[in-house]
């Protein structure tokens, strides 16, 4: 029977203990607004994917130490190599109908694909004379047309990674992909030198979509989910910029970033789009409440601040993975009280 002399004394007890480091709060214990490591083995992570279908199945792309998955959400791994005869993994994508399916990006020796989580890789690169790839899309409403974005342009599968056709020829690295998710003939892509580029069928033609941009280098792209005229671009030592006309003309938003910061990765919350999230290398990650005019720092927890993407659960839009320099981390963000 608790007395209530006793209370007091358990509370003075707990106190201390937390005092101590001997306690941790609920909301640290639950996750709440700080990163989890999960590994795998302190890797270099290039990239981070979670099946739609499945949340609890996710893939990590590394750094010389090819794929990892994961069957309960990150908390534990294994390797994912059987067919990979390249360690160097940049980027991943999962068939938002089957988490099954899995697309992975290498430095050097093109697509890979695997029809069963990851348990096996082929090779599907014919048709790309371009090997080094940086960046996936998968058309949402249409899986079985993927875009690469490579060393020497874009290409696009219609047959999901059996064969590809280059649709823009470049002389840089294409580093993100996106497509517009309220119309799938939208695309853009951003590179190391040539800034942004712009399809509005398909990638059958790109005109530049770089007006007001003063970096050269864009290495990551977002599209607002609900008004997809609003764009993000995140650039080499120019911090991000917005557009929000489709690309049309650009103007940084920088206010609480750090100076002259490369940000390589950007996410944007689909069920409260006003909320963001920029990966940057050397600073860590920041987020914005209000659709990138202001920013502040989201480190708690993160033991390296370098950070290389992010991606959003896509079911649980507060649940927030990054690919960092030490592994993947994971981050639960209590969602916004109504006032």
């Amino acid at each position: 029977m608790t007395t209530r002399r006793s209370r007091p004394v358990r509370a003075l007890i707990a106190f201390c203990l937390l005092g101590l480091g001997l306690l941790a709060p609920a909301e640290s214990q639950a996750g709440l607004n700080h990163w989890t490591s999960h590994g795998p083995g302190r890797l270099r992570t290039q990239a981070v994917a979670v099946a739609r279908s499945d949340s609890d199945r996710v893939y990590a792309g590394t750094y010389g130490g090819g794929i990892y998955r994961s069957g309960n959400g990150g908390d534990s791994w294994s390797s994912a190599n059987t067919g990979l005869f390249n360690g160097y993994v940049y980027a991943l994508a999962v068939d938002p109908t089957s988490s099954s399916k899995v697309y992975a990006g290498t430095y050097g020796n093109g697509v890979f694909k695997s029809t069963n989580s990851g348990s096996s890789w082929s090779q599907a690169a014919y048709g790309l004379t371009n090997y080094y790839v940086f960046s996936l899309a998968i058309d949402p409403t249409s899986p079985n047309k993927i875009y690469a974005g490579t060393g020497g342009g874009v290409y696009r599968s219609t047959n999901s990674g059996g064969s590809w056709t280059r649709i823009l020829a470049t002389n840089a690295n294409v580093r993100a992909l996106v497509i517009d998710p309220n119309n799938t003939s939208r695309i853009y892509a951003a590179t190391e030198g040539l800034k942004v580029y712009r399809s509005s069928n398909g990638g059958s033609t790109w005109t530049h979509s770089s007006s007001g941009l003063t970096s050269q280098y864009v290495f990551a792209l977002a599209v607002d989910p609900v008004e997809s005229n609003r764009l993000y671009a995140g650039t080499f030592a120019r911090g991000v910029f917005r557009s929000t006309n489709h690309g049309g003309s650009w103007s940084a938003v920088n206010s609480g970033l750090t100076n002259h910061m490369y940000v390589y990765g950007l996410a944007v919350n689909p069920t409260d789009p006003s909320r963001l999230y920029a990966a940057s290398y050397g600073y860590g990650v920041y987020q914005s409440a209000n659709h990138a005019a202001s920013w502040t720092t989201k480190n708690s927890g993160l033991d390296t601040y370098y950070v290389f993407g992010l991606t959003l659960d896509p079911n649980n839009s507060n649940k927030l993975f990054a690919a960092t320099l030490e592994g993947v981390f994971s981050l639960t963000i209590p969602a916004p009280q109504p006032n």
